[in-house]
């Protein structure tokens, strides 16, 4: 494992730094229910979502985390600077208020899924920064850098973590969970039930002899990047900002950190759901070209067009021994086909320099060998225009609707894959992994100031 340099260029330290911090949180006495005032991550908030959480209530963290662009605005950066004077007016009318004294924030998420219930554990702390590549923080998926612009212009405007990262640690034994729950005795917290029936729950733990132990137990922790990768890196571009102005002068200054949920990666509560592509274009594409075009390094099957295709597809995909197995459906013929990778050779020289864990994952094929393939089928040849869904039958529906001309029902890519490919310096490509639920956007607020 390499060391961690933290890039503050005063000092170095050879393993994670996670420490509490005195957050800003929303009032109960001012807003009412928090499911008004809260939201999910700006990245999953669709067009109609926005809408629907800007009139939940005049103070909804999208508000911030999405500031609306007016007529008359003078430029397209104005939106900013109005986060900026609302979160200075939310704070100034006690809608926010500012904790007393530094806190791990334990947070819990109860949820269902095919009808079994989980609570998936963590707390919220701050996580001191390094670049990716010079320490114990690692990175799954490669980011992109439109985002990354967008959200530097919010973080200097509103100079406050507005929403968290999410990162995944080791704690076989689960020291660190035993003792947040310990401490959790007798605590009073705040909870709201989501759009999804998500219960989220919050707990400051502000125990000095707890914090403490937290901070020591996390010290020798590698920390993998589950979800916020453009947040994170917005965080070091801001912080070499600040750095570069003088703002910075010393490691105790608190944009040195970013806001972080921390969940151990033996939790029984993270659950990783697959992330398929509906390619929406490609029309006219057909079963019978795909099983030309990806023989003989693929096994092709053909399920068929019948009623129950794409879930038949679906399963038989999931059940394949090397889990290397896509299941693709054509709207052109209403057919559904499951390609099982046979020839790895392939695949690695497809993959020039990464490692065999990498190449064996399904969502690496998709993007290495089958993609590339397919596309020289399509008349005129074009780049293929990716949707992303997390229920099959949402790409089920998209063939026998023929709104999209391919889809394909990716499976998920496991904790244990991510924490391996992330510890060995590699990356997936993008919206590799879906974990669910997505924190709550405005459950906590972490000032950078």
């Amino acid at each position: 494992m390499g060391r961690l340099f933290v890039l503050c260029e005063m000092c170095q330290v050879d393993m994670v730094d996670v420490s509490p911090f005195c957050g800003w949180r929303y009032q109960l006495g001012q807003v009412g229910d928090l499911a008004d005032v809260t939201a999910p991550p700006y990245d999953v908030i669709g067009p109609e979502e926005l809408i629907q959480f800007r009139q939940k209530h005049p103070a909804n963290i999208v508000h911030l985390i999405l500031p609306e662009s007016l007529p008359d605005d003078p430029g397209p950066d104005e939106r900013y600077q109005r986060a900026a004077a609302l979160l200075a007016q939310f704070k100034l009318d006690g809608i926010l208020a500012r904790d007393h004294a530094d806190a791990y924030y334990v947070y819990h998420q109860t949820f269902e899924i095919a009808g079994e219930r989980y609570v998936r554990k963590g707390f919220l702390g701050r996580l001191k920064l390094s670049p990716f590549g010079e320490g114990q923080v690692f990175p799954h998926e490669r980011t992109l850098a439109a985002p990354k612009a967008d959200r530097l212009k919010l973080f200097r405007a509103v100079k406050t973590n507005l929403s968290p990262i999410f990162g995944l640690y080791e704690d076989p034994a689960g020291e660190v969970e035993q003792v947040l729950t310990t401490a959790l005795a007798g605590q009073t917290g705040v909870q709201l039930i989501d759009e999804q029936r998500v219960l989220h729950q919050l707990w400051p733990i502000s125990d000095p002899q707890v914090m403490s132990k937290v901070t020591s137990l996390m010290k020798s922790r590698p920390v993998v990047i589950a979800d916020g990768h453009h947040r994170y890196e917005t965080a070091l571009a801001y912080r070499e900002e600040l750095v570069a102005t003088g703002t910075i002068t010393n490691e105790l200054h608190a944009a040195n950190s970013v806001m972080c949920m921390f969940v151990a990666s033996e939790d029984d509560g993270l659950i990783v759901l697959p992330t398929h592509r509906i390619v929406k274009n490609w029309q006219g594409l057909t079963a019978q070209q795909i099983g030309m075009a990806l023989t003989p390094v693929f096994e092709v099957d053909v399920v068929g067009s019948h009623a129950t295709a794409a879930q038949d597809a679906w399963d038989l995909a999931q059940s394949c021994g090397n889990g290397c197995a896509l299941a693709l459906g054509t709207s052109a013929d209403s057919t559904w086909v499951v390609a099982e990778l046979k020839d790895v050779a392939s695949m690695r020289l497809a993959s020039p320099g990464k490692s065999a864990e990498w190449c064996q994952l399904p969502v690496s094929v998709l993007h290495q060998l089958v993609l590339p393939r397919l596309a020289p089928l399509v008349h005129p040849r074009e780049e293929a225009n990716l949707e992303y869904v997390h229920e099959d039958q949402t790409a089920a529906r998209a063939i026998e609707e023929k709104s999209a001309g391919l889809a394909v029902l990716v499976p998920a890519t496991s904790v244990t894959q991510v924490e391996m490919i992330a510890q060995g310096g590699e990356v997936l490509p993008p919206k590799s992994t879906y974990f669910y639920p997505k924190l709550r956007s405005g459950m906590v607020l972490n000032p950078l100031t």
